[in-house]
């Protein structure tokens, strides 16, 4: 090691940009796509399985921006798949029982 301080991961960097994109831009997650690099691009899958956790979790259910966060969380999943993200696909596995919660997010509705 060079006495030039800690070794840096380069892809912390790569990481704080994405995660400034998606939680500045609510189209954030397109944007990442579309601006990786080329052999990233093209048709992607977002899965998203026990979304139904995101209800249920009592930790995030005491956080105290719990609605703003869920709120800018299905902004940022329903605008992946708009007319802008041709190529982006959401699936999204919830329990039955708690689907009903979804539909307080206009986004959902409207897929």
């Amino acid at each position: 090691l060079s006495g030039n301080g800690p070794v840096r991961d380069p892809n912390d960097e790569t990481q704080n940009e994405i995660l400034k994109v998606l939680r500045d831009n609510p189209d954030g997650i397109g944007e990442v796509i579309r601006n990786a690099p080329p052999r990233f691009r093209g048709k992607t899958l977002l899965f998203i399985d026990q979304f139904e956790e995101l209800f249920r979790d009592v930790s995030f259910q005491s956080y105290p921006d719990r609605e703003k966060e869920l709120s800018r969380f299905v902004t940022l999943l329903t605008n992946s798949v708009s007319h802008n993200n041709p190529d982006i696909y959401l699936v999204i596995a919830i329990r039955s029982d708690l689907i009903t919660e979804c539909s307080h997010y206009r986004g959902f509705t409207n897929l």
